[in-house]
């Protein structure tokens, strides 16, 4: 070889024993290169634009992305459909008013749904093992006009049987079903200050034949939650009858037939093991019903659906069936923003909203009420509407399960009118709709205008005010409309800034309204209603006399009704007594603008805001009670004083004084004391 190229077996050697560099270094280095570069992506440079590119021009630069997220969540919503007014909040409310708008006075709710239920309890659920689940607020036609009422089922709860006669056959065989329902106008009392009940007793007695109930009785309902087996050898409890008791045999289609030793077992393994299994009871036409809760049932057949939490009774056609309101909801509309499922009620401090529809939609930024519900509550059977045939989501799974939905007009009359406006879907449109009712891009990316829920002393606690059901007439319409609204306050204020309401009547259902105050007008709002009442000496002297006397004051809903462009308040007040089992009616309390009247009738309250009746005539005991106190002060003052400079004289006056206080104050007192303990 040429010289300079000799090697030797040292130097193969030594070059042998070099360390050769490794296979993963250059991967190392293009890691870090990568890992520089993301680092200076994701946060010096986005920050550095930020900073030096977006804050001096965020609303010219963020404009565009404003404008499209209040678009779209606008249309998430459904709150592109709104129909914006002005409400004219007139200073003027005359006997003319009343006379005029006679549907919305005979339909003022004065029967708050807690006071109402406990009366129900008491009264009406007859036996210990019927259970009224809650009152829901609905309307029918009775003797040719609209009318709003108070409903609820009567329905059979196992745990209230006595001990000793919760037993597997009394449980599943025998105790099957609950019976029948109550009905009762929302603003009628008794002379006794109980409801003027229109659906009452067992069997079902009923005060007008277009509320006859033909088939009571509620084998699937809201507290059915275990299975019963019906048309066995054991004879099937229907009501109590007087000492006795009447039994029934089942005549529906509901639940699976009993057939065969195979279905035996395998309801026996699924459900009710050993005992059902070896129950001798069971017998040929035996037919078992399971998933008999409302709720469980329907999302046993459409789990893909979101339901609303509070199931309501209907009566038609003499039957009773159960509607509940579904959603179709999505994570994945464009630009929408998120439901959180909380409000800053203007203290800054986010709270979680207490409404169980709102927390199961959370997270959601699409939101449609698209299907109604309706399940039979003697055979169980399941009917879905569709009452948003264009939302996209309902179309595919109408495509996936073709038999399962029917349309909207499938339905029959006597259900659709009893269709409503539900509560969950307008208290979440609401929330969404106090932000995103500012659709200039710099009035949103301010919050010039933010509205928050208005509150009310609700049951000795200040609350946001829940949506609730009203009979209304809407300018230039001569007809009543169901509706379902709720007030708003700008932030901060307890003023009102304006209020939404969704319809509910076949004709008009689905429209969504939304109403501002004039901005140079200032408008009461709830929380005012209730500072009014607390400031009135008269009124506010008898309240904390009731309240200290062995009995408690409890003040319902503030409603704030518009009637031809006035927003009148109404709220009632209630006393029950520590040895009673319901609250009474006592007093409603009247309002509009700053003109407050109160009396022991809704009538006569509302005549006293055009001056024909006296705001305080109805409490001849109360106005004089506070003044009688400080008088009996004053002239004990007085003999104390007289006394210790030993004017006698005077001291005899003054005590002369004190005495005929005391002797009025001890006649005001006695009366406060009949009226607070009245049955």
């Amino acid at each position: 070889p040429p010289a300079g190229r000799v090697r030797t077996a040292t130097t193969t050697a030594r070059i042998a024993r070099q360390p050769r560099p490794e296979p993963l270094t250059p991967l190392l280095g293009v890691g870090a290169i990568l890992l520089a570069w993301w680092f200076l992506a994701q946060g010096v440079v986005p920050r550095a634009i930020q900073w030096l590119r977006v804050e001096p021009n965020e609303i010219t630069l963020e404009e565009p992305y404003i404008s499209r997220n209040i678009e779209f969540t606008r249309a998430a919503f459904a709150l592109d459909r709104v129909e914006g007014r002005e409400f004219e909040a007139r200073e003027r409310f005359d006997r003319s008013m009343v006379e005029g708008n006679p549907r919305i006075f005979e339909n003022v709710r004065l029967w708050d749904w807690r006071a109402l239920d406990a009366v129900y309890k008491q009264f009406q659920e007859i036996r210990l093992y019927y259970e009224f689940n809650d009152v829901d607020i609905d309307r029918y036609r009775i003797d040719g006009a609209l009318r709003q009422v108070m409903v609820s089922g009567r329905e059979m709860e196992l745990e209230n049987l006595a001990a000793g006669s919760q037993t597997f056959v009394n449980r599943h065989f025998k105790y099957t079903h609950g019976y029948g329902m109550t009905m009762a106008k929302v603003n009628e009392f008794t002379e006794e200050g109980l409801p003027n009940l229109l659906i009452k007793d067992i069997p079902p007695v009923s005060r007008d034949e277009e509320l006859r109930v033909d088939r009571p009785e509620i084998y699937y309902g809201e507290l059915t939650r275990e299975y019963a087996v019906v048309n066995t050898e054991e004879a099937e409890f229907d009501y109590p009858k007087g000492d006795e008791n009447a039994y029934v045999r089942y005549a529906g289609s509901g639940g699976v037939a009993m057939s065969g030793l195979w279905r035996r077992f395998v309801f026996g393994y699924k459900l009710g093991g050993t005992p059902l299994l070896l129950s001798g009871y069971p017998q040929e036409g035996s037919r078992i019903m399971y998933r008999r809760q409302v709720r469980e049932r329907l999302q046993a057949v459409a789990p893909f659906l979101t339901f609303e939490a509070d199931p309501y009774i209907v009566l038609h056609d003499g039957r009773l069936s159960w509607i509940v309101d579904a959603y179709t909801t999505s994570t994945r509309y464009p630009y929408s923003e998120p439901f959180r499922a909380v409000e800053d009620r203007g203290d800054g401090i986010p709270r979680p909203i207490d409404d169980a529809t709102a927390s199961e939609v959370r997270g959601a930024n699409y939101l449609r009420n698209s299907v109604k519900a309706v399940v039979d509550a003697y055979d169980g059977s399941v009917r879905l509407f569709v009452y948003e045939p264009d939302d996209p989501v309902i179309r595919v799974w109408r495509r996936i399960f073709p038999d399962l939905f029917l349309d909207r007009d499938d339905m029959p009359e006597t259900l659709r009118a009893h269709v409503r406006y539900p509560v969950g879907m307008l208290l979440i449109q609401g929330l969404v709709f106090a932000k995103y009712h500012m659709t200039d891009p710099a009035v949103f990316y301010n919050q010039e205008d933010l509205w928050v829920r208005a509150t009310e002393k609700y049951y000795g606690h200040v609350q946001p005010v829940e949506p609730y059901y009203i009979i209304w007439e809407p300018p230039g319409s001569d007809s009543p409309e169901f509706i379902l609204m709720l007030p708003f306050t700008p932030k901060n204020r307890q003023v009102l800034i304006g209020w939404i309401a969704g319809m509910s009547d076949p004709g008009s259902y689905g429209r969504f309204l939304a109403y501002k105050f004039p901005k140079e007008r200032r408008v009461i709002g709830p929380q005012q209603v209730e500072t009014k009442i607390d400031q009135d000496r008269h009124l506010s002297g008898q309240l904390t006399l009731w309240d200290q006397r062995g009995s408690r004051v409890i003040r319902g809903n503030v409603l704030a009704i518009p009637v031809a462009g006035t927003l009148l308040y109404v709220e009632p007040i209630y006393l029950q007594a520590e040895t009673a089992a319901y609250p009474e009616l006592r007093l409603v309390a009247a309002m509009y603008d700053d003109q407050l009247s109160y009396a022991q009738s809704f009538d006569d309250a509302i005549a006293g805001l055009y001056g024909e009746a006296a705001a305080t005539a109805e409490l001849s005991a109360a106005a004089p009670l506070a003044d009688q106190v400080q008088r009996a002060q004053d002239a004990l003052d007085r003999y104390l004083g007289a006394l210790g400079e030993r004017r006698f004289e005077a001291s005899s006056d003054a005590l002369a004084e004190l005495a005929s206080a005391l002797q009025a104050l001890k006649r005001g007192t006695t009366g406060a004391d009949t009226a607070a303990s009245t049955p």
